[in-house]
């Protein structure tokens, strides 16, 4: 038994020196191994960002002394894929090369817009300055267009009602006017429209018709 003490004394001071040695040791190989734990995880971490978002979004703000005006330097139309480019200009109340006070601009950026939108070729439309360079300001129109398109189906009764169409008549096709109407707006991308009606039954007919402003 007092073997046994003597050993259990005698190694306590070793024990003691491996403590030391492990409390010396382990941390730094943690800290080694903590970078190869970040490098395994930012994989994870750019997949889970999204790419479209940046990280920082800057706004320009531009300080117009008041009573300057502006130069219109460009007009850029974006979105027209059938409408033409001089249907929407003329719409539009200013010109590259003039020069208009801020509010002059933008109450005109309206007008635009709202005069745009009366053509009922444009599902959006919207007037912005997109860059300034001095006193300079490129204006951007950006335009959604409508379907252009309508066919209508067509179904008149010749009888004075759907009773006596049906038992009377016995439903038949050669007492009604049926077909189809279609409007077709935009065609040539000059705001023009085609009407053309097609009607067979009881009475046949087809009619076109072209409008162009």
């Amino acid at each position: 038994m007092l073997n046994f003490a003597l050993a259990v004394i005698t190694a306590i001071p070793r024990l003691l020196l491996l403590s030391l040695w492990l409390c010396a040791v382990l941390p730094s190989k943690a800290q080694q191994d903590l970078p190869a734990v970040e490098q395994a995880l930012l994989p994870m971490l750019r997949d889970s960002v999204r790419p479209d978002l940046p990280l920082s979004q800057g706004v320009e703000m531009v300080m117009v002394p008041a009573g300057a005006k502006l130069l219109v330097a460009s007009i850029t139309i974006n979105g027209n894929k059938k409408t033409k480019p001089s249907i929407i200009a003329r719409e539009i109340p200013f010109v590259p090369g003039q020069s208009y006070g801020l509010q002059e601009l933008a109450s005109l950026f309206e007008t635009a817009q709202q005069q745009l939108m009366n053509t009922t070729l444009f599902h959006s439309v919207t007037v912005t300055a997109g860059r300034f360079d001095g006193n300079c300001v490129e204006v951007v129109v950006q335009v959604v267009e409508r379907w252009y398109i309508f066919p209508f189906p067509y179904f008149k009764l010749i009888d004075r009602n759907f009773n006596q169409w049906l038992i009377d008549q016995r439903a038949s096709l050669r007492r009604v006017n049926y077909g189809t109407k279609l409007l077709y707006n935009n065609v040539s991308g000059h705001n023009d429209k085609i009407r053309v009606w097609l009607f067979t039954g009881y009475t046949q007919q087809a009619s076109i018709s072209y409008e162009r402003p």
